[in-house]
């Protein structure tokens, strides 16, 4: 029980009290859900991470697709940590008469 008091003069002072217990029940769960929501979050965000590590690890560098079309260019932004698109270059030398390239790019749009 929490008491606020009043003095209304040197002989007289009111008081009045009230339960907190609800209030301090309702704050306990909030405190319990935000530490939950953030466990949940920094759970979600490491997988985001991980799949942005196997993402670059498939991707091809620039460089390297330079090394086959010497006037390329690559721009690829991810809006937050891992992105929807993504491209692929392969160079097949499956003849010595020959050599062809093979180029994907995919764009993943959500509405």
């Amino acid at each position: 029980m929490r008491w606020n008091i009043s003095y209304l003069n040197d002989d007289q002072l009111i008081g009045v009290g009230y339960d907190i217990t609800e209030k301090k029940i309702s704050e306990r769960k909030l405190i319990e859900q935000n530490e939950k929501l953030t466990e949940q979050n920094k759970d979600i965000t490491s997988s985001i991470v991980y799949a942005k590590r196997i993402q670059e690890s498939i991707l091809q560098t620039p460089e390297m697709i330079k090394q086959v079309f010497e006037e390329s260019f690559l721009l690829y932004k991810p809006k937050d940590i891992v992105s929807g698109d993504y491209y692929w270059f392969h160079e097949d030398e499956t003849s010595d008469m020959w050599r062809r390239w093979i180029a994907l790019v995919t764009v993943c749009q959500v509405r």
